[in-house]
């Protein structure tokens, strides 16, 4: 089998070469260590840059991209006999009419979804692909391969008769979307440490652009799931409950193959909650890391950094390299905090960004306008937040339900799905730097509508650039 896996363009980044998709890196290497040769991996977000000169003006990076759908087939190989493509909501508006022209163009071919959306609302997709994959995708991926390569899919044996050769390898196993395509519910890694290290030596790292300190760095997760559910994640439809960790040994041995294979030095954790471990694994990942001479970044939950008692391992941290740290704040008000279940306070807020500051690690912090239940006085309240603590980034966003969230089918909000399913999520998003989320196909039933939350937005925005200057030291370059 000649096999192709891509990452459709993702519109909503303001810069679509930050980072790789390390999805589809997962299942290549699974591929490559249960015996098949390797697929072809087109990451379409940097095969299709730069654009040509007269290009798409609309997007959000100005004219670097072509992401036209002649662009992009140009860019897939033909001949393939399957096709997987991994899709986030904001994938839709490009992987959707790719697809459908790939069909076309490969009529013999089988088509495989994949991702966050896939995982959430698979009967999306149904109608588009033959496979759909939820969930963690290594197992079910190669069970797949292996039907595939046992004649399933061909005359006399339909795919969607496979499910119980499927079902010994995979999780649950059926047939969605009308009868169209075979949802397949792939099984959690659990050890972690038995995923594999992603194949990052089927792309070119060179084009892509993420810095730390200066100097290239690259994406790594060292976890999946996360202790908390908050109402606007996606985390526990992807992963389930829970956190699964990968061991010291495990990440450091990724590290290693990261410069092996391309070079990059430096790190940015992706994990959602870097430091929901104990001390004893800190310290023995701070170790491995300083003896390597890596400059890293991560995310991490208030509460889990917020008291005395972990200013030690901060400082452990900040002596291994560890550069700069991001934190979920959200709010300036405990009432809305609780409303999406965050688990954290303003006080565990304020004590996790003075304690970054104190062992000397640079402190980002993420925040949420468009809460249920938020006023304007609570909105007054997460400047007055910022200003005070002074953080030395911050990320602002509006909450948007996503499928898969517990947002998503809230009694409080309304959601013109008809109107979020023709424009195939386009707009919602834009990320990096300046980050604009919303698009107006929502509204509270309390009567707060996508043009207040808006405003609401775009007043924090002014009034925190004056206050509170955004990466007044480099974190984001």
């Amino acid at each position: 089998m000649k096999v192709c896996l891509l990452a459709p363009p993702n519109k909503s980044m303001a810069d679509p070469r930050i980072a790789p998709p390390l999805g589809i890196l997962y299942l290549a290497a699974e591929q490559r260590r249960c015996g098949y040769a390797d697929p072809v991996v087109i990451d379409l977000n940097v095969a299709c840059h730069p654009a040509g000169p007269e290009g798409p003006k609309e997007h959000p990076g100005g004219n670097t991209h072509d992401f036209s759908l002649a662009r992009m087939l140009a860019e897939v190989p033909t001949g393939c006999d399957v096709y997987g493509l991994s899709l986030a909501s904001m994938q839709l508006a490009s992987g959707l009419p790719l697809v459908r022209a790939l069909r076309r163009r490969e009529p013999g071919a089988v088509f495989v979804a994949g991702g966050a959306h896939a995982s959430a609302n698979p009967e999306d997709l149904a109608a588009d692909f033959d496979v759909v994959i939820r969930y963690e995708g290594e197992a079910a991926w190669v069970a797949l391969l292996a039907a595939l390569s046992d004649g399933w899919g061909k005359p006399g044996k339909p795919l969607a008769d496979c499910s119980t050769f499927l079902g010994s390898w995979a999780g649950r196993v059926h047939v969605g979307g009308g009868g169209k395509a075979l949802v397949i519910d792939g099984k959690q890694v659990d050890p972690l440490d038995g995923a594999p290290i992603p194949a990052r030596d089927l792309l070119d790292f060179s084009r892509y652009t993420r810095r730390i300190a200066g100097k290239p760095a690259t994406n790594l997760i060292t976890s999946r799931g996360c202790p908390a559910r908050c109402t606007y994640c996606q985390q526990v439809d992807l992963w389930g409950e829970g956190l699964r960790l990968m061991s010291p040994a495990r990440v450091l041995a990724e590290v290693d193959a990261i410069f092996d294979t391309t070079g990059i030095k430096n790190i940015l954790f992706l994990d959602d909650s870097l430091t929901a471990c104990s001390t004893a694994r800190m310290s023995e990942l701070c170790a491995g890391l300083k003896a390597r001479g890596v400059q890293w970044r991560g995310w991490t939950r208030a509460n889990l950094i917020a008291r005395p008692d972990r200013l030690p391992m901060l400082r452990e941290m900040h002596d291994a390299g560890f550069v700069s740290c991001c934190v979920g704040v959200e709010s300036g008000s405990d009432r809305l905090l609780k409303a999406i279940a965050k688990q954290t306070t303003v006080e565990q807020n304020r004590g996790a960004i003075r304690n970054l500051k104190a062992a000397g690690i640079k402190a980002r912090c993420s925040i949420m306008v468009g809460l249920p239940g938020e006023t304007w006085d609570d909105v007054q309240a997460l400047v007055d937040f910022v200003a005070t603590e002074q953080p030395d980034d911050w990320i602002l966003s509006s909450l948007v339900p996503l499928p898969g969230t517990p947002s998503w089918t809230s009694p409080d909000i309304e959601i013109d799905r008809d109107t979020l399913a023709a424009s195939a999520y386009e707009g919602v998003f834009i990320v990096g730097g300046n980050e604009v989320s919303g698009g107006g196909f929502w509204r509270y039933k309390d009567g707060t509508t996508a043009a207040e939350i808006q405003d609401r937005h775009d007043w924090t925005q002014e009034a925190l650039l004056r206050l509170c200057p955004r990466d007044r030291q480099g974190i984001v370059a």
